[in-house]
């Protein structure tokens, strides 16, 4: 059993969100609080969570340039782009309330 915790201003829709992509992907889930459980297979973890991009195209094609000379695939790069600013914003929340605290 996989758990997704939403950490969001609007949960109710944060939750929409991610049960409209598993009822897409015919993946059972239940709604708990702020959370939402789910089963999956090992494929399904390796793969992650379709995530909706709107990239624009002067920016598509620089994305794919920056694939390319890597030698990764275009989902491979965005992919980890997200995971970077994800760390990245986490590293500054983290940052922000240390100095909070030292206050």
């Amino acid at each position: 059993m996989s758990k997704v915790l939403i950490k969001s201003d609007n949960v109710q829709m944060s939750v929409e969100y991610f049960t409209d992509l598993l009822k897409q992907m015919g993946i059972e889930y239940s709604v708990k609080k702020n959370s939402i459980e789910f089963k999956t297979d090992k494929e399904f973890l390796e793969e992650g969570i379709p995530v909706p991009l709107d990239i624009d195209t002067d920016d598509l094609l620089c994305l794919m340039t920056m694939a390319h000379e890597r030698n990764i695939t275009l989902n491979k790069l965005c992919n980890q782009i997200l995971r970077e600013q994800i760390e990245q914003s986490e590293n500054e929340k983290i940052v922000k309330k240390n100095k909070r605290d030292k206050k």
